[in-house]
């Protein structure tokens, strides 16, 4: 199976989380992903779109608190929708 989730700056130990994170469209479903913004909203912006093979996730206006958790909690709430809702 390919890698589901990446982050560009996978391996860093600082700096800011990133700002984008890519998910592999052959596992991750459009509906799985929006149900996943749509859960996330009120922590950041969060605008999607399909490049490629990937959904690329783009995070903005971050709240604080969320914001180095943000992208791997996202990508596992969008993979636990498609186990719930498939």
């Amino acid at each position: 199976m390919a890698t589901s989730a990446r982050r560009p700056d996978a391996g860093r130990s600082s700096g800011p989380p990133p700002a984008e994170l890519r998910l592999d469209a052959e596992v991750y479903s459009e509906a799985a992903i929006e149900r996943a913004r749509r859960a996330f909203d009120g922590l950041a912006t969060i605008a999607v779109r399909r490049s490629g093979r990937y959904h690329l996730v783009r995070f903005s206006k971050v709240s604080p608190d969320a914001a180095a958790r943000l992208p791997d909690e996202f990508g596992n709430y969008a993979l636990s929708c498609l186990l719930v809702h498939p």
